[in-house]
């Protein structure tokens, strides 16, 4: 359950996952397991049902959306994530032209690194840009 972390050169990720459930996309200032802050974006979490963004792994969820079986065992979901220096984070599924998640952070941070992992039973196959990774 740990993220494997990658260095960022832009303001933007592209992710595919194929998993039946719970995708974690982090987003820091570092590449440690442990870094403060971090924006963690769920996808297909309780039980493929729900994707949410959350800070520091604390409750509440910074925004929630109804995502039912986004994600697929039997076949890759592709998403993009994009910010900005102002703290706007949004989550697109590749294809759709409005974000489902959005937030604004009011804390804004230099987000160097973005890490992937699945949780909760799942184990799934990431891609970055097309290249296979985990």
């Amino acid at each position: 359950m740990e993220y494997t972390f990658f260095p960022l050169k832009e303001f933007c990720v592209n992710v595919g996952i194929q998993a039946g459930h719970d995708g974690h996309i982090a987003l820091s200032s570092s590449d440690s397991q442990d870094a403060s802050p971090i924006i963690e974006i769920f996808l297909g979490g309780w039980e493929n049902q729900k994707s949410a963004i959350r800070v520091n792994r604390e409750k509440p969820d910074k925004v929630q959306a109804d995502t039912a079986n986004i994600l697929s065992e039997g076949k890759e979901t592709k998403f993009s994530i994009k910010w900005n220096t102002d703290g706007d984070v949004n989550v697109y599924e590749v294809g759709g032209s409005e974000p489902f998640l959005s937030w604004k952070n009011d804390a804004p941070f230099a987000i160097t690194h973005f890490g992937l992992k699945t949780s909760w039973g799942a184990s799934g196959d990431w891609k970055i840009d097309g290249m296979q990774t985990i």
